[in-house]
């Protein structure tokens, strides 16, 4: 099984000026699935990548988002600031039995 923190899921918004805002996670809904707390990742163009830090001048301190408490609830997460990505990478670094993650983006073109 792929179960470490290494593991991620991408997304292609397919348009460089997605601003994204929000981010809501649920887990598996049942068995007991769901991720607690994750990375994320983004890019414009797959080649550079930057991980979202705590605040825009605190270079290597990563910010983890709190995930999910059950495998059923829906958990959102704002950023602030936005970011601005073509892709995006949520990076699981905490779960419960086996990762698993359902996801939603909230934001707009600029």
């Amino acid at each position: 099984m792929y179960e470490n923190d290494q593991q991620w899921i991408q997304v292609d918004f397919r348009k460089k000026n997605m601003i994204v805002w929000k981010v809501a996670t649920q887990g598996h809904g049942r068995d007991n699935k769901y991720v607690k707390s994750y990375a994320i990742e983004y890019s414009l163009n797959r080649a550079t990548w930057k991980m979202y830090q705590i605040t825009p001048n605190s270079p290597g301190l990563l910010k983890v988002f709190p995930g999910n408490s059950d495998d059923s609830s829906v958990a959102t997460n704002k950023l602030n600031p936005a970011i601005q990505a073509r892709y995006l990478k949520i990076r699981p670094k905490n779960w419960t039995t086996y990762i698993s993650l359902r996801l939603e983006f909230y934001g707009s073109t600029s």
